[in-house]
């Protein structure tokens, strides 16, 4: 946002669409009492029968529930937009304010476009001119505000984008924001949700190792698989099949489970598992090829028990991210076959996945086990 449309910045249509969106929060919530009272109250108390007893009052109760969830998307639109009109106006103040100040110290701010300022002194009789340590604290003042209000005007648009490319399946799928300030946090959680529960889907539909839990919650085929010797039953089957690869598995699942605890050691800050799992799948995507990596990752994911699920769903995330990262390592540095330093190995090839894994570590892109409570399978 530059200086002049900050300045000069008329935020009441913002106002007005604010006070539309308020008045669609009251509209969809008689609809959602109607919902609830007439579709919803009426089939639970209906006497139903055959597929109307399953398909039908299941139909009506989830249209029912699509009301109440629009209620909450119309309110984080509306939440969204009040928040950053009140940013927006206080940033307006704020460089207003800087302005007046600077005048009265005889220091002109001119927009020069594309953006830009020019911060200068007027010389005038009898006074002393601006110092140029007085002129920097300007400039650095006014860019501060700019900068602010970019943000707020980013972020907003940002999380209402987001909004939008989330609820393509139904208003459910969308987070309830209550501020601006962590819309696009929200947003981006709700994302890598949506995108662990479509894995999970696929997962349970593709894998070869379908699991059931027992009243324990747990799988009676459940094993470790820590790279010490020790493997789970799944990863087991398929070393029986494939031993050679699975000597190659087994190397670079090792280096990526012990890389990662002496990641941890040296920065506290990184995700261990979300990193391990990362360069796990890019160096074996890189080694033998995206399939048989996602063969091995899916062998690896399954027979779990019931209370590491929200783990396995974030597992599922991040894996995606690390074979998307040995593709392109691929395609910036050509495979060399496997030698003395190991399966395929490649010191430039894992700089570059080792560089990538720690800045997606640490960001707010990789899949958390918290994203996926709640989920039941």
């Amino acid at each position: 946002m530059n200086l002049e449309a900050l300045r000069d910045g008329n935020f009441a249509m913002l106002g007005e669409a604010v006070t539309d969106w308020d008045q669609m929060v009251g509209k969809l919530k008689r609809l959602q009492a109607r919902a609830e009272n007439e579709l919803d109250g009426k089939a639970r108390k209906a006497s139903w029968a055959g597929l109307n007893a399953t398909v039908t009052r299941e139909f009506v109760t989830k249209t029912a529930k699509e009301f109440e969830d629009a209620v909450s998307q119309a309110r984080s639109v509306r939440n969204i937009l009040r928040d950053v009109r009140q940013e927006l106006i206080s940033h307006r103040e704020n460089l207003r304010e800087e302005l007046t100040r600077a005048r009265k110290k005889g220091i002109e701010v001119i927009d020069t476009g594309g953006g830009k300022f020019l911060v200068t002194g007027q010389c005038r009789a009898g006074e002393t001119p601006p110092t140029q340590t007085e002129l920097d604290a300007v400039k650095d003042e006014l860019t501060g505000i700019l900068k602010k209000a970019t943000e707020s005007d980013d972020d907003a648009a940002k999380a209402l984008r987001g909004l939008s490319n989330l609820s393509k399946l139904g208003f459910s799928d969308a987070p309830v924001i209550k501020d601006r300030e962590h819309a696009v946090d929200s947003v981006n959680a709700a994302k890598i949700r949506q995108q662990g529960i479509e894995l999970e889907k696929q997962y349970k539909k593709d894998t070869k190792w379908p699991y059931e839990w027992d009243e324990n919650g747990e799988h009676p085929r459940w094993g470790d698989s820590d790279y010490t010797g020790k493997v789970g039953w799944a990863e087991r089957d398929l070393m029986e099949s494939r031993p050679l690869e699975g000597a190659d598995y087994l190397s670079i699942s090792k280096w990526a489970s012990e890389t990662a605890a002496e990641e941890k050691e040296k920065n506290p800050d990184i995700d261990e598992n979300a990193f391990r799992h990362t360069i796990w799948q890019a160096k074996l995507t890189y080694s033998m090829g995206e399939e048989k990596a996602e063969l091995w990752a899916d062998a690896h994911e399954a027979y779990h028990p019931r209370t590491a699920h929200a783990d396995h769903m974030a597992d599922l995330v991040n894996n995606v991210h690390g074979r998307q990262l040995g593709r392109d390592t691929l395609d910036e540095v050509p495979y060399r076959p496997a030698g003395m330093a190991g399966p395929g190995s490649s010191p430039e090839a894992e700089d570059r996945i080792l560089r990538e894994a720690r800045r997606y570590a640490q960001s707010d892109e990789f899949a958390h086990p918290k994203h996926f409570e709640g989920f039941d399978r």
